[in-house]
């Protein structure tokens, strides 16, 4: 997941598409994961909820013998005393309201790329 083109023209990252697909990539060639097991989101297709839908689908795939990988290129902040990672919507000039707690993610056991080799 990438968020690089953010709300307003002062926040955007200028290799998160890159990062997002070097990831894609190493999983698809070096990794053997088929592409019906890797969710790329990006942008303004990764705002919280739609970051809360890729877990619910993945949760509904996923069993025990499978690993997975979460990897989010883009915003994050400590100034709470927490990690979070910052989803499209949470950026200014929204606010971080809808960050992501780093704890959130252990907690919902975040996957948005399902590692599950053939």
């Amino acid at each position: 997941m990438g968020v690089g083109n953010c709300p307003g023209e002062d926040n955007d990252l200028p290799f998160v598409d890159d990062d997002r697909e070097a990831m894609v990539e190493y999983l698809r060639k070096e990794c053997n994961v088929p592409n019906e097991n890797i969710d790329a989101l990006s942008d303004s297709n990764a705002r919280v909820a739609d970051i809360n839908n890729a877990f619910t689908v993945v949760r509904s795939k996923i069993t025990d013998e499978d690993e997975y990988l979460f990897y989010f290129s883009g915003h994050g902040d400590t100034s709470s005393g927490d990690s979070c990672i910052c989803p499209y919507d949470s950026l200014p000039p929204y606010s971080f309201i809808n960050s992501i707690d780093c704890d959130e993610l252990d907690f919902y056991w975040a996957i948005s790329i399902m590692l599950r080799t053939e």
